[in-house]
């Protein structure tokens, strides 16, 4: 379907473990600091061509452990900057979280990348049971 992909996680430094998983997908060598997130994603993107890429943040609710705001505010602006779908057309960013954490990312992060929580596009899956587990 003509779309790349890179896996990523948060964890408690996101921009910082999200920048070095991608740079890992798509370049050599160490991450360059002196780029941004977006311009990471934008160099990845640009690589990508003629494909779509997908960018995979897996565990979100890992950025609830992120202890300095400034960080954490930095990183929802980069995403907001992207779900426009103007800066980097041929990104799009997928965001998966636990339902547990629902409530603490719609109220810190979530709201401020749509404007609302409920206008946040979203899938919800069902709970994987133990049989569900064992056919998988």
């Amino acid at each position: 379907m003509s779309w790349k992909f890179v896996w990523t996680r948060p964890f408690d430094s996101p921009k910082e473990n999200i920048k070095k998983m991608i740079w890992s997908v798509f370049f050599e060598g160490e991450v360059d600091q002196r780029k941004s997130l977006l311009d990471i994603m934008k160099q990845a993107a640009n690589e990508s061509k003629p494909h779509r890429l997908l960018i995979v943040m897996d565990q979100f609710e890992d950025v609830l452990n992120c202890n300095v705001l400034e960080i954490l505010d930095a990183f929802i602006n980069d995403l907001v900057a992207i779900q426009t779908g103007s800066i980097i057309p041929n990104l799009k960013v997928l965001i998966s979280f636990r339902e547990d954490a629902q409530v603490k990312l719609n109220s810190r992060l979530l709201k401020k990348i749509t404007g609302s929580a409920q206008q946040f596009p979203s899938v919800e899956l069902e709970r994987l049971t133990r049989e569900g587990a064992k056919a998988a």
